[in-house]
């Protein structure tokens, strides 16, 4: 069974929820792996060298974050040490281009690589169609027989960064910045207050003796989980007047409801390598037989209607019959009652 492996960066978390059930509906559960698979008590660096040795196909998901990750560059390098095919696929817009900031000794390997560029997100069928091409064409050039290492040294694991030793004027940074957030939310409820007073004549009581010199005392004494708490007392503490008046509503129009799109879906053939197909029915029966229509291999075809584990699908505008949803790349804003 092909194995792929993911490799990605944390920033990259929305694209990859979407990518991951995207391939293993057609190359299977089992076939994908990423680091979510990792479960507590695992050596997990030990875990990444072993999957990527098992692996016929190392999908390297390409953004600002993953080529300067010194954890997505150690994966890539161990790919490039055991020979394994490589596929990247830009997920966002690069600065500066491809190959970007990535390491000096990875970014020739990169430069003559084809990848597949999804930074347009999961709604193109011809993007779709292109993904699933590459992997089909690069998991059936995978060789036999196992290919020898460039050498016999595993990738060592990236130093971790002590949080410990943290740069020091980026908490303070961080104290003052919330200092200044947490005296602006209270100098803003404190206006409403008086004004809400002012609108009724009456003469505001001194405020509150916590004052915001005694919150910047307190809040340069604690951490910043600290500093929210006393935030959410000082606040507590502001008066506050139950005839304040609510704002007015302003009507607006209500806009044009926005016409539902086209539902378009990319045929594949998850079980072979023939590009014609003949599974095409004339109704959604499990058991019906053959209407003699053929579907080809990246052919965009427009879903008219869904029942059961199969789409009712035209091609020009001509409606051919009924597909298995095995055969189709269905995008995921297509909605079906």
């Amino acid at each position: 069974m092909a194995r792929i492996f993911v490799s990605y960066s944390r920033a990259d978390r929305q694209f990859i929820d979407q990518f991951i059930p995207l391939i293993r509906r057609v190359y299977g559960n089992d076939s994908v792996w990423f680091d979510d698979d990792i479960h507590g008590g695992v050596v997990w660096w030990q875990m990444i060298l072993n999957e990527v040795g098992k692996c016929d196909l190392f999908v390297y998901l390409v953004s600002n974050e993953s080529l300067e990750s010194p954890y997505c560059q150690a994966e890539l390098r161990e790919a490039l040490r055991l020979n394994k095919a490589i596929l990247p696929v830009i997920v966002r817009r690069l600065k500066p281009p491809y190959p970007g900031n990535i390491a000096d000794d990875l970014a020739p390997m990169l430069r003559k690589t084809q990848y597949v560029d999804m930074a347009g997100g999961f709604r193109d069928p011809n993007t779709i169609a292109a993904l699933y091409a590459a992997i089909t064409r690069l998991l059936d050039a995978v060789p036999q027989q196992p290919v020898t290492p460039q050498t016999n040294t595993p990738t060592p694991e990236p130093p971790v960064p002590d949080k410990k030793k943290a740069d020091p004027t980026l908490r303070a940074a961080y104290i003052a910045g919330g200092f200044a957030l947490l005296a602006a939310v209270i100098a803003g409820v404190f206006g409403l207050w008086q004004g809400a007073l002012a609108n009724q004549n009456v003469t505001p009581d001194p405020p509150t003796t916590t004052s915001v010199a005694q919150i910047a005392r307190t809040v340069s004494e604690t951490s910043t989980t600290e500093m929210t708490l006393t935030a959410t007392t000082a606040l507590t503490e502001t008066p506050t007047t139950t005839d304040m008046p609510e704002p007015s509503a302003t009507p607006t129009d209500t806009p044009n409801p926005i016409p539902p799109e086209t539902c378009e879906a990319v045929v594949i053939n998850p079980f072979g390598v023939a590009s014609t197909l003949p599974y095409v029915y004339p109704n959604p029966n499990p058991n019906s037989n053959r209407n003699g229509y053929t579907i080809t291999v990246d052919e965009i075809l427009t879903i008219i209607t869904k029942e059961g584990a199969r789409y009712q699908v035209e091609r020009n505008g001509d409606t051919l019959g009924w597909v298995p949803e095995e055969y189709l790349i269905i995008p995921e804003y297509c909605q079906f009652d």
